[in-house]
C-alpha cells in the first residue's frame, strides 16, 4: 500500500509539472525576437509554441513511465543480489526522466525572466547549462556505478579489446566536441567572455565541457557493458528481458549524450529555433522515447519472471 502511494504521488508531482510547463507557454512574455522573424502575433506564437512541445512532452512522459516500470521491477528484488544494482541503475533514469521537465520548466521560467529584466538572459542560459551538467553527471553516475555492480554479482566484465575500442571512440568523440566547443568561443583569451556561453573561456572548459566528457564518457561505457553482460548472462528467459531493458538504457543514454553534445557545440538562445535544429532535437528525443518504451517492456517481462 505504501509502495502504490508513493508511485500516486510521483504520478501526481510529475503532472504537476506537466501542467505548469504548460501554463509557461501561455503565462510567460514571449520572445519578441522570434514574433518578428516569423511574423507572428503573440497568440500565434503562443500556440505554436505548445504545439512544438506537445511530442517533446510525450517523450517526457514515456521516460517517466520506464522509470516507474524499471523502479517496480527494482522493488521486487529487495533480497536479491543484484538489488543493490538495479536500484542505482533506478536511480540514473528517475534522473534522466525528472531532469527533462525539471531543466526544461526552470529554463522556460528563467528565460521568461531573461526577456523581462535587462542584462539577464546571459545568465538564465549560464544557469540552464550548469542544470545540464549537474543532471547528465547524477544520472551518468548511478548508471555507472550499478551496472558496473550488476556485472561484479555475474562476473561479466569488458575485455581489454573491448576496452581499447572504447577508449579510443570515446577520445575521438571527445576531440570534435573540444573542437567545435573552441570554435564557439572565438578566441584563445581564458577571460573572454565574448562567447555563445556566456562564460569565461577558462569557466567553459572546466565546469562544463570537462564534466560532461566525464558523465558522457562513463555513461557510454556503462551502456557498452551492459550490453554484454546482457548476452552472456545464464537463462534464456531472464536474458531476453535484460537484453530488451540494456537495449533500452543504451538508446537512453546515447540520446541524452547526442542531445547534450548538440546543445554544447550549439549553445541555446533563448529564442525559438525551427527548421534543422528542432528536427534534430526531435530525432533525439524519439531515439530517448524507443529506449524508454525498451525498458517497460523489459523492466514488465524481468518483473513477471520475478513474481513466479
Amino acid at each position: 500500500m505504501k509502495r502504490l502511494s508513493t508511485l500516486s504521488t510521483s504520478y501526481a508531482l510529475f503532472a504537476l509539472g506537466i501542467l505548469l510547463y504548460l501554463l509557461s507557454v501561455f503565462m510567460l512574455p514571449t520572445n519578441s525576437v522570434t514574433q518578428a522573424m516569423y511574423d507572428l502575433s503573440e497568440s500565434q506564437y503562443e500556440f505554436l509554441l505548445f504545439a512544438i512541445r506537445i511530442p517533446i512532452m510525450g517523450a517526457w512522459l514515456v521516460a517517466f513511465v520506464s522509470y516507474i516500470a524499471l523502479r517496480q521491477y527494482q522493488q521486487k528484488l529487495v533480497n536479491a543480489r543484484e538489488s543493490e544494482a538495479f536500484t542505482l541503475i533506478t536511480r540514473g533514469i528517475g534522473w534522466f526522466a525528472w531532469g527533462y521537465l525539471i531543466i526544461n520548466l526552470l529554463r522556460t521560467m528563467l528565460y521568461g525572466l531573461g526577456r523581462e529584466v535587462e542584462g539577464f538572459l546571459p545568465t538564465a542560459l549560464a544557469i540552464a547549462t550548469y542544470m545540464n551538467v549537474l543532471i547528465a553527471l547524477l544520472a551518468f553516475k548511478n548508471i555507472s556505478t550499478g551496472v558496473h555492480k550488476l556485472a561484479q554479482t555475474t562476473n561479466v566484465h569488458l575485455t581489454s579489446r573491448q576496452t581499447q575500442l572504447a577508449v579510443l571512440a570515446l577520445t575521438a568523440f571527445g576531440v570534435v566536441c573540444c573542437v567545435l566547443v573552441q570554435s564557439r568561443l572565438g578566441s584563445t583569451d581564458l577571460m573572454n567572455t565574448m562567447n555563445t556561453y556566456y562564460l569565461p573561456n577558462w569557466a567553459v572548459w572546466t565546469t562544463v565541457v570537462t564534466p560532461f566528457l566525464f558523465a558522457w564518457f562513463i555513461g557510454l561505457i556503462a551502456a557498452l557493458e551492459l550490453m554484454v553482460l546482457s548476452r552472456r548472462t545464464q537463462g534464456v528467459i531472464y536474458r531476453r528481458g535484460l537484453a530488451l531493458l540494456a537495449l533500452g538504457i543504451v538508446a537512453i543514454v546515447i540520446a541524452h549524450v547526442l542531445l547534450q553534445y548538440y546543445r554544447i557545440i550549439i549553445p541555446r538562445t533563448g529564442s525559438l529555433s525551427l527548421g534543422p535544429s528542432l528536427a534534430i532535437t526531435y530525432c533525439m528525443y524519439t531515439l530517448g522515447a524507443i529506449g524508454s518504451l525498451l525498458v517497460i517492456n523489459g523492466a514488465r517481462k524481468l518483473k513477471k519472471i520475478e513474481e513466479v
